[in-house]
């Protein structure tokens, strides 16, 4: 449907890619800026049976080895963190989110192509969400690129103060992935 009558979506990113040609010296990275504006009418947190016409945020994202096991290979570790801002805290749920972690790409030997991680978020509820405040994620995970068309990623995650409330205790998640590559 492309008559536009319930709105559009306007979406602009800037990206700067550093050292990644074959043949770069330096080590590897990636910066973004980006930002949204929709047109289409949201229902406010406080009371779902009013709407406010319009939302936007931004968004900064960067990630950047810092360290790589040889020249030759892309086996190391890059930390990276994200940081999104919708600042209309009367339709956003979470008008302020930070999260970020480390990735280790073969950091047990004889497993090159595996990747360890462990990442947090942080969102910041909406004041007009009553009795709510924060959510809280860690995250390990351990990717096995066990051939090279299949993949298989445990993954452990603590959720401090679930939905923002205080009377949902903190949970365990344990999950595993599989990934295919056709």
């Amino acid at each position: 449907d492309f008559s536009f009558r319930d709105g559009v979506i306007l979406i602009g990113e800037v990206v700067y890619l550093r050292n990644q040609h074959s043949g770069s010296e330096g080590l590897q990275g990636t910066f973004k800026f980006g930002g949204f504006y929709d047109t289409r009418k949201f229902k406010k947190l406080e009371n779902d049976t009013e709407k406010e016409k319009g939302n936007y945020g931004f968004y900064w994202l960067a990630e950047h080895m810092v360290y790589r096991e040889t020249e030759r290979d892309n086996q190391g570790l890059t930390p990276w963190a994200t940081f999104t801002v919708f600042p209309e805290e009367s339709i956003n749920t979470f008008p302020f989110f930070l999260s970020g972690g480390l990735v280790y790409k073969g950091l047990i030997p004889q497993r090159n192509f595996d990747k360890t991680a462990f990442g947090f978020a942080y969102g910041k509820l909406s004041e007009d969400l009553k009795d709510r405040d924060y959510e809280l994620m860690m995250e390990l995970t351990y990717i096995i690129q066990a051939t090279p068309w299949l993949k298989v990623q445990p993954d452990m995650q603590w959720i401090v103060h679930p939905g923002g409330r205080n009377e949902i205790p903190n949970a365990v998640v344990l999950g595993v992935q599989l990934g295919v590559d056709l």
